[in-house]
């Protein structure tokens, strides 16, 4: 299941309960006058509800961006990495030093890759590492990406570099290093910028 969808599912369930437990907490009046804890459960599931509902939206957006995407609208190149390809690329990725320069990659590394292989997909606007969804468009926050660029390897890899505005105005550097297939590398150098 996509992550996306996952997420989806899980905010709506917990609006779903958020609702139930507001209801239930106003409909129960406590004999004595006091806060029973189930009050208090009620209380704490209606806030959940209620942090769910304001992110609803948002995870709507990725949900339908991931869609979109997965059903071929805006997709610029795909592939699917072998399990061989995918187990190098997590063995450098792995080996690669922490440094403020070379910043922590955004796709997971602790996936196990099906006898069939990874697919990728880059869109216009996101990027589909397996189940993962990767934004490329401004969401919360400023986010701008730059790339992708080609960086030598084996396998290569396409990265963007992310940087994001935050609410200090403070730049934040992120990194996408996706694997390419050694049958798509042709596609792949094709995206990148001059």
């Amino acid at each position: 299941m996509p992550e996306a969808t996952w997420w989806r599912n899980v905010t709506i369930a917990l609006v779903a309960l958020g609702i139930c437990c507001a209801a239930a907490f106003i409909a129960t009046t406590p004999a004595d006058g006091q806060l029973g804890w189930h009050r208090g459960l009620l209380l704490l599931g209606g806030t959940a509800g209620l942090w769910a509902a304001l992110s609803l939206p948002f995870v709507l957006r990725t949900y339908r961006r991931d869609a979109a995407l997965r059903a071929g609208e805006g997709v610029r190149a795909q592939w699917v990495l072998t399990p061989s390809e995918w187990e190098r690329f997590v063995r450098e990725e792995s080996a690669r030093p922490a440094a403020p320069e070379t910043p922590a990659n955004l796709v997971s590394l602790r996936r196990q890759v099906p006898a069939e292989g990874l697919t990728v997909l880059i869109g216009t606007d996101g990027v589909i590492v397996g189940a993962e969804y990767h934004h490329l468009l401004p969401g919360i926050g400023r986010l701008r990406a730059r790339g992708p660029f080609w960086s030598a390897g084996s396998p290569a890899r396409l990265e963007y570099r992310l940087v994001v505005t935050d609410a200090n105005d403070a730049l934040v550097d992120r990194v996408l290093r996706i694997p390419v297939a050694e049958q798509a590398e042709a596609a792949a150098r094709s995206l990148v910028s001059p």
